[in-house]
């Protein structure tokens, strides 16, 4: 007979050959061997005959882990009816949505929950009711309904999904092979019986012969009593929620442990290997969509670092997809597609998201998991994060996954989880931390992740919490997280501070940070971020407290700031001299001479872009696939956004990391393959110093010239600044190409400052390693057909900041800004680099005529805000009373200040074309006849630079 897809066939074979043999245990006391199993399952198939039941219909199984929670989903089976588990600690209104979503009208339940069930208007059965056995029994095949699951899904609506039998003894043959399950296992059930997985660990042990063992929740909650219980059981098997490695000692662990089956959400490596040393480990991953497991692998006690997701079980088939649905290639992140056996029927009563979430793929049906991996060349799968966990926040695509996956890398580090939460109005990343050394400090936290993410997926805020909140599934409860409003210190302490400024200072962090601000921290650790850096500068400017942003960034406390202010204005200035001995140190770095190399190709074949999926690269890349044919391979940190060309080939990889992170044989073939090298990846930041941009601007570039310097020769285009010029004491007259910057005696404010020894760096390398050209960019501004710009650039906050000010201060003198358009100054860098008598010249990419404060201002008037001539304090009194973010716009303006306060706030000036022209003779000789010219600022390329700035906010 073919009912319940043949797991039925097989169970009854099993129990035929160990009647006797203990099917499941309870409390170590109660045991109900195969045969009472059966028995108690066709007492419960018989209730349910009685009570009407029909085919496929949804029986509710209201039971907790136990033996009649198996003997009823087993009598379910043995009718043709499917079952949907139910939780005894799920809310009411989810209950009640439920119960009313899937029409449930019968269930097998005890205690509270039948009770609940039954005010619901849901008939009950007690599973130890006596009833005739079945006699008769109908005949389903494999595509019949087995369960439905409730999953909460993205949008927090519950969703039903609906698995047929042809997936589950497939399944569960792939399982028992890799736990290595026998008749003698003894397999502990630890997750929740609402948790598809249980159907693993249910099925698993029955198919196999082997004992199921069900213990308490209060014992397999606490982790003593869990180790306790391993060891006077003798469990053999156990499916673990993979944060408890991180809490139990492997060498604990009695004698009779041999598999332990971990999956569902990434484990801490380091956890994963200690385990892996004592017991095998088996990773399984799998959606409720697709039949509970779809691929598994044991992990390396040696190798394991990357949250693999195993190979996929026979039966299933997996593919990597691009936004398009393209395949994508070997190192390439996209979407996670499955097909096979195991596929769900869809969503109870949502024909709608089943269309979407079960789409038709080159004539085939297939899975969106939503989970963005990686396939390696090897054919393993690597889990990168959850594509509807992704967020954009200040126009960079923030992938959550990523930054838990590093989190999990650190010492100290037990469950790790990253959300997204409001404060204020803006939005903050937090990382909210379960730590094993009490010693891990928020600082030591922030700083691995500075080293390991990209700068906009650095958490502005780091908690501390015991455990982590977790859903009935015992997955992390993110909504939980989201919601969360206490301080990681516990109670915020209000300010004692003697100095008045320091209460000031205090209050303006609260204004910023969207909650009363910690005394005994620093502003970033408290959650703060760079755009709040500068509106924290801008609004206590506005109150007579002018402040370098540095000092804001730099970790001090309140009462550490104003002491600094105590001793007299600090000037955020190094020494050029200091400078040049940084980039001299990373030269020494590297290798003291290179091997004897040929010429690189004009034209090349094979492309590296670094920084494609920034502003300015992500333009450049899709010139230079208009412009040649190369294959264009860029380097970027996990879920990096790449346009759908099949010459695009990303590189998983990081610039502050040896050899970018890269295994030294993709190293050596990178090297190998690539003729030419574009760096267009920076940590653009105006507040925070050069010791915390040093890493990525002036280690990063130190990193790519070794790459250039290695294997096949190759040319090298550097994206620099023209703040090498305009953010130093040379802030004036004619900037011109062939500079070499060694005139320079200051240098101000940490992002020039880096790129400055970036430049040096890489001319004291003198054409060493390979020629290189470098392409000074002025301010980069957004494109010429829509205006729109990188996002909270200093350009856009400041048109908002007057805008919302309604005034600008009178008698400021013809202030100019430099305004480059992002799709010329791709154009013209992609173009120079291909030029056919490139010969490693210096490239000024600006504007030929400045921006004036005048033809700005009649711009913003011309879109019709009122723009009243102010006195300084009255413009300064307006922005005082303004939201931060628009007093932050006002910075820009700082040149206007008396000399000690430009001093202070010189970083944040936008109108650093003041006073300078800019050499543009090499640009200019290379580009004439192309058509690419940087357009001057007429009056339609501003007014759609003050709409696009003033696009959606209220004035």
């Amino acid at each position: 007979m073919e009912s319940g897809g043949g797991f039925l066939d097989r169970l009854w074979e099993v129990a035929a050959e160990h009647p006797e043999q203990p099917a499941v245990i309870t409390a170590g006391t109660e045991v109900v061997t195969y045969r009472k199993l059966l028995g108690r399952a066709d007492r419960i198939a018989a209730g349910l005959v009685r009570a009407g039941v029909r085919p496929e219909q949804l029986v509710g199984l209201g039971l907790p882990r136990s033996a009649e929670f198996v003997a009823a989903a087993i009598g379910c089976w043995r009718t043709g009816a499917a079952f949907l588990p139910l939780d005894a600690r799920w809310p009411t209104d989810r209950l009640e949505f439920i119960v009313r979503d899937s029409g449930l009208l019968l269930a097998v339940a005890v205690g509270p929950q039948a009770a609940e069930l039954r005010r619901l208007g849901v008939t009950t059965l007690d599973p130890d009711a006596p009833f005739d056995l079945v006699t008769t029994s109908p005949i389903y095949g494999p595509n019949r309904l087995a369960y439905a699951v409730y999953t909460s899904g993205s949008t927090g609506r519950p969703k039903g999904v609906l698995v047929e039998h042809r997936g589950i003894v497939n399944l569960l043959d792939a399982q028992i092979a890799a736990f290595d399950l026998t008749p003698g296992s003894r397999a502990l059930w630890v997750l929740s019986p609402a948790f598809d997985a249980s159907v693993s660990d249910i099925g698993t042990a029955l198919l196999a012969g082997a004992t199921l063992c069900v213990e308490p929740d209060d014992d397999l909650r606490d982790p003593v009593r869990l180790i306790r219980l391993l060891r006077d059981r003798a469990i053999t098997h156990v499916d673990l929620p993979p944060a408890l490695l991180g809490v139990l000692d492997p060498a604990e662990l009695p004698p009779s442990l041999r598999t332990v089956v971990i999956g569902g959400e990434p484990a801490p490596a380091e956890a994963v290997r200690r385990w892996a040393a004592r017991v095998r480990v088996v990773n399984v991953y799998g959606p409720t969509e697709a039949t509970v497991c779809t691929s598994l692998g044991a992990c390396d006690p040696v190798t394991w670092a990357d949250p693999l997701l195993g190979r996929p079980i026979p039966g299933i088939r997996y593919q990597v997809l691009d936004d398009e649905w393209n395949p994508v290639p070997p190192g390439g992140v996209g979407e996670l597609f499955i097909t096979g056996v195991g596929l769900a029927r869809g969503y109870l009563n949502r024909p709608d998201l089943t269309a979407v979430k079960f789409p038709t793929v080159r004539g085939e049906r297939w899975y969106r998991t939503g989970d963005r991996v990686r396939r390696r060349p090897d054919g393993e799968f690597v889990f990168v994060g959850r594509a509807d966990r992704q967020f954009k926040l200040r126009g960079q695509l923030v992938e959550p996954g990523e930054v838990e996956a590093r989190l999990l890398e650190l010492p100290g580090v037990r469950e790790a989880a990253v959300v997204r939460r409001a404060a204020g109005d803006r939005v903050a990343i937090v990382a909210v931390v379960a730590a094993s050394d009490e010693g891990l400090s928020a600082t030591a936290i922030s700083e691995h992740l500075a080293r390991t993410v990209p700068p906009w997926m650095v958490p502005q805020r780091v908690e501390f919490l015991p455990t982590l909140p977790r859903t009935t599934a015992g997955k992390v409860d993110y909504p939980a997280l989201e919601a969360e409003r206490s301080h990681p210190s516990g109670e915020v302490r209000e300010s004692g501070g003697s100095d008045s400024r320091e209460g000031a200072l205090l209050a303006v962090w609260s204004a910023v940070l969207g909650r009363p601000a910690d005394p005994a921290v620093g502003f970033l650790e408290q959650g703060g971020d760079s755009l709040g850096v500068l509106q924290v500068v801008a609004a206590a400017h506005a109150r007579g407290l002018t402040l370098r942003p540095s000092l804001v960034a730099n970790g001090l406390t309140a009462s550490e700031i104003v002491a600094r202010l105590r001793a007299g204005p600090e000037r955020d200035a190094l020494p050029a001299a200091f400078l040049e001995a940084e980039a001299a140190a990373e030269l020494s770095r590297l290798p003291s001479s290179a091997p004897a190399r040929g010429h690189p190709a004009v034209s090349p074949g094979r492309i590296l872009l670094t920084g494609a999926t920034g502003f300015l690269g992500s333009w450049l890349l899709s010139k230079l696939l208009a412009r040649n044919s190369a294959e264009i391979h860029c380097l970027v940190r996990g879920a990096g956004r790449l346009p759908p060309d099949p010459r695009v080939h990303p590189i998983i990889g990081d610039l502050e990391r040896p050899r970018f992170g890269l295994s030294a044989a993709a190293w050596d073939e990178l090297t190998d393959r690539i003729d030419a090298v574009y760096h267009c990846a920076a940590a653009v930041d105006v507040v925070r110093p050069f010791h915390r941009l040093r890493a990525a601007n002036l280690g990063g570039t130190a990193a790519v010239l070794g790459l250039v310097g290695t294997g096949r020769p190759k040319r090298l285009h550097y994206a620099s600044t023209l703040s090498v010029f305009v953010s130093t004491d040379r802030a004036h007259g004619l900037l011109r190409e062939d500079d070499d910057l060694t005139a320079t005696g200051e240098v101000y404010g940490g992002y020039a400052q880096t790129k400055w020894a970036a430049e040096r760096l890489l001319r004291l390398s003198g054409g060493r390693f390979g020629p290189v050209a470098h392409y000074r960019l002025g301010l980069i501004t957004g494109d010429t057909r829509t205006g729109r710009g990188p996002g909270r650039d200093l350009f856009t906050q400041f048109i908002r900041g007057l805008a919302r000010v309604g005034g600008y201060p009178a008698g400021v003198g013809e202030l100019s800004v430099d305004i480059t358009p992002v799709d010329y100054a791709a154009a013209a860098m992609a173009r120079l680099s291909l030029a056919e008598h490139w010969d490693g010249a210096t490239f000024h990419l600006a504007n030929s005529r400045s921006l004036s404060l005048a033809e700005l201002l009649d711009a913003v008037r011309a879109s019709g805000v009122r723009l009243d001539p102010l006195s300084m304090a009255e413009f300064r009194a307006r922005a005082a009373g303004l939201d931060p973010s628009a007093a932050a716009g006002c910075l820009g303006l700082c040149r206007a200040l008396p000399g000690e306060e430009f001093d202070q706030l010189r970083a944040t000036d936008l109108f650093q074309a003041t006073g300078v022209s800019f050499d543009q003779t090499n640009t200019t000789a290379t580009l004439g006849g192309s058509g690419i010219a940087c357009p001057p600022p007429e009056p339609e390329l501003i007014r759609k630079y003050v709409a696009a700035a003033l696009d959606g906010i209220d004035r």
